[in-house]
């Protein structure tokens, strides 16, 4: 199975798990880059999806995907209200708020959150939404930290080594968002 495949397969059923609608552009693992045509297709998924809040990383996370995310967000931020750019996907009337989600990196500024929510109640959908993510919390992030052999083959056992090890990794229950400068 391609890589694109699994990933989007297992994102969706991570996605399913807890009850999201989502959808996943044809951008493959490892080959994002933040170009003019992919900036139009996040414009376009905003406007269609008429958001109020966009949650994405800071650009610069370890992964080239995610920071190129966060480029491609924070550079469609603005964009996204303003009617000559896109013109086959309506603008905004108003601008969403943009957030970017907790991390620790430290450079170039470690990240401040401007908002904090406890998500004790649904911490439970979080490990079932991750659990779902196979080769990212099973098999990849362990493989990298050398953690790869811990890694319960049993289902049950497998779900109780995440919780565990990502509360090691500094997992948190609460969530943590920063506002964007737009």
């Amino acid at each position: 199975m391609r890589r694109f495949q699994r990933t989007t397969l297992r994102g969706k059923s991570g996605w399913r798990r807890i009850g999201i609608e989502y959808d996943v552009l044809d951008n493959h693992d490892g080959r994002l880059l933040p170009t003019l045509d992919v900036r139009e297709q996040v414009i376009r998924e905003i406007r269609q999806w008429k958001a109020d809040i966009v949650i994405g990383p800071r650009p610069n996370d370890y992964h080239p995907d995610h920071r190129y995310t966060g480029v491609l967000v924070q550079d469609a931020s603005y964009m996204v209200i303003v009617p000559n750019i896109v013109t086959d996907t309506p603008a905004l009337r108003r601008n969403p708020v943009f957030l970017y989600y907790s991390d620790r990196f430290t450079q170039p500024v470690p990240f401040r959150a401007d908002i904090v929510v406890s998500i004790d109640d649904v911490y439970q959908k979080k490990l079932d939404m991750l659990d779902a993510q196979i080769s990212q919390f099973y098999e990849w992030l362990p493989w990298t930290e050398g953690k790869l052999e811990e890694v319960p083959k049993d289902n049950t056992a497998r779900k109780k080594w995440l919780a565990a090890y990502r509360g090691k990794s500094g997992w948190r229950r609460i969530a943590y968002w920063s506002i964007t400068a737009t």
